[in-house]
């Protein structure tokens, strides 16, 4: 369910666009890892009890509150998984899915009722010198670095500003790239049919109609050098923490101060990734010398850009063109006095 109607709301007084800072560099800190361990609905129950830090994936039964006016937190396939992912958030709606144990902290702090089935349980701690249980660590040490990069880069006083520009992008492609890779399980090829029926069942999810063709497609099967690098485990718990902070996290003003969950849900016009769109700004999201929460940390949720005074998008497209314009126009129309930027416009 929408939480902006466009009919009753054709014009917004601001388009404010909010994402991540380094997000995912921010997300790699002590991940557990495989090979993981399947739990029955008993022990899975009894692991959460006992650590409900666990690095884990849950299969839960979970219901929608009845007075819920705000986004959806557990994503759940479409029975065509051909149609993608959706995020029930209607009251009294009830679901089934498979999600982090990040994401269930945050649904149960919203008051969502969770029901464990079942989980896949990762390891969280390794032996260390002397056999004595450690830390599992596996991205420490490369996250920690790019972060260092990047901070180098970020104050070097003598680098000009589009080199920097420049390097923080590669930087943030190199982590994207690096955590996408971890759940790939190689290259897919391209295959036409004629007819739907030549199709392998296996493949119908994958299959678009492109005139009188039939298009699926087929994924090679993974490579021996490939296969020390397929790692879906790491993937998923970083896809799964982004996830959870866009929706509520920390800021400098202090835990769970941040994400979309804490704006007024008549102002939340999307989430795309770790991008927030509302038609406000959000305190949290002005830097700390405008008395908000964005000390500069990696991870933080930030303030890109304000637009004032623009239609209400009602696609993707139309969403997307207001978030460069967002960007273009920079972020000092916030910080006035007689800012816009209120729940109630």
């Amino acid at each position: 369910m929408p939480l902006v109607d466009p009919a009753a709301r054709p014009r917004l007084g601001a388009f404010a666009y909010v994402d991540g800072r380094f997000m995912y560099a921010a997300l790699c800190r002590e991940l557990g890892t495989g090979p993981g361990t399947r739990l029955n609905r008993a022990d899975t129950v009894d692991l959460l009890d006992r650590d409900p830090y666990a690095r884990a994936r849950v299969l839960v039964r979970f219901k929608v509150p009845e007075s819920w006016n705000h986004v959806g937190v557990l994503g759940v396939q479409h029975r065509d998984p051909g149609q993608g992912w959706y995020y029930p958030n209607r009251p009294g709606a009830a679901g089934q899915a498979w999600a982090d144990t990040a994401e269930l902290h945050v649904a149960r702090k919203a008051g969502w009722m969770i029901d464990p089935l079942e989980s896949v349980a990762f390891t969280k701690t390794i032996a260390g010198a002397g056999g004595k249980a450690v830390a599992a660590r596996p991205l420490d040490t490369f996250a920690n670095r790019v972060i260092r990069i990047r901070e180098l880069v970020d104050t070097d006083p003598e680098m000009p500003v589009p080199v920097k520009a420049g390097v923080s992008a590669a930087l943030r492609a190199i982590m994207i790239q690096t955590i996408g890779a971890f759940a790939s399980r190689g290259r897919a090829s391209t295959v036409v049919a004629w007819s739907p029926q030549d199709v392998p069942a296996e493949y119908l999810s994958s299959m678009e109609r492109k005139g009188e063709a039939f298009v699926y497609r087929v994924s090679a099967p993974v490579s021996s050098q490939q296969r020390p690098y397929y790692r879906p485990e790491l993937a998923v718990q970083v896809w799964a923490r982004g996830r959870a902070r866009v929706l509520l996290g920390p800021s400098a003003l202090g835990p769970d101060t941040a994400g979309a969950l804490t704006v007024p849900p008549g102002t939340l016009l999307g989430i795309n990734g770790d991008a927030i769109y509302t038609s406000y700004v959000p305190g949290w999201a002005k830097p700390v010398r405008h008395g908000g929460g964005d000390d500069g940390k990696i991870g933080r949720l930030r303030l890109q850009g304000v637009v004032e005074n623009v239609k209400t998008p009602l696609t993707r497209e139309e969403r997307d063109r207001l978030r460069v314009r967002a960007v273009r126009a920079g972020t000092d129309s916030a910080f006035f006095d007689t800012e816009f930027a209120t729940p109630e416009d």
